[in-house]
């Protein structure tokens, strides 16, 4: 990637991204979403179940930070919540994973 008409020291800043790609996975529970909209417990006996859902991850914002020779990439993920004053989300689990991308 090449940036012109940086101002300071550098005129220009030549550099890769890094080459990964951030996954997130949210665990819910099944519990927060069988609540009566009275916010009462459910029936005795049922048994809360976690399942996970992907979240897509997309580069929101990029900063350069020429003087220190750095680069902060912030991502973001939607995850939609049915209620939220349910504990419905238990985890998020965030990782990231190698992009098979040939550099030119």
């Amino acid at each position: 990637m090449l940036v012109n008409h940086i101002v300071g020291r550098y005129r220009y800043l030549t550099f890769a991204l890094p080459g990964i790609q951030v996954v997130a996975t949210v665990t819910k529970s099944s519990q927060a979403l069988l609540r009566s909209p009275t916010g009462a417990a459910d029936a005795p006996g049922t048994l809360a179940q976690a399942y996970e859902e992907a979240v897509p991850m997309h580069v929101d914002t990029v900063c350069l930070m020429p003087d220190e020779r750095r680069l902060y990439m912030v991502w973001r993920g939607l995850c939609r919540v049915l209620d939220i004053t349910a504990l419905e989300v238990t985890k998020i689990h965030i990782a990231e994973q190698a992009l098979r991308v040939e550099r030119r």
